[in-house]
């Protein structure tokens, strides 16, 4: 016969190693459970990371590109240059010896809400050379821009005076307001 003793023993050992498995167990769960947290955690400062560093690379990239912004700003036309551009047209008009004015100036908005064009309406009359000239720079301002129509036609016989009405475009970019 088992003595009283060793039952009680063999009790106490099987409750203690039910005991063992149930907080192995619950040990296990919980370890899971917080493990699975920091794998999620872990994953969300990756993301987190990997976004600081593609902005600090923009950064970077903005940083260096400033130049190259200024330069291509410099090229746009904007309503605050506006005066100073016709001013420059009036210039380089008077400067070649044309006589220059500006019938009409129309601001018309575009399909892009960040550009605008404006349309004018110019004449100027003076000598053939000149006149070419003046039309050629127009053709090839820095800013985009057309001439939509151009009347080029002599004033007086023998060519010593010509005129010329030009509708040029030039477009406006809205974008810095």
């Amino acid at each position: 016969m088992i003595l009283s003793k060793t039952n009680q023993y063999a009790l106490f050992s099987l409750l203690f190693f039910v005991a063992s498995v149930g907080v192995s167990g619950f040990t296990y769960h919980l370890i899971d459970k917080e493990g699975s947290k920091l794998e999620t955690q872990m994953r969300i400062v990756g993301e987190n990371k990997l976004l600081q560093e593609q902005y600090n690379s923009l950064l970077i990239a903005v940083d260096e590109s400033k130049f190259e912004y200024e330069e291509l700003n410099s090229y746009m036309l904007t309503e605050d240059k506006t005066i100073n551009f016709l001013s420059e047209i009036e210039t380089l008009a008077s400067d070649m010896g044309l006589q220059f004015s500006t019938d009409s100036l129309e601001v018309v908005p575009l399909p892009n809400p960040q550009f605008k064009s404006i349309n004018l309406a110019l004449k100027a009359t003076g000598k053939r050379d000149d006149m070419v000239g003046f039309l050629t720079i127009l053709e090839t301002l820095p800013y985009y821009s057309r001439i939509d129509d151009l009347t080029f036609s002599e004033v007086s016989k023998g060519g010593a005076t010509w005129t010329s009405k030009i509708s040029l475009m030039v477009g406006l970019h809205t974008y810095d307001k």
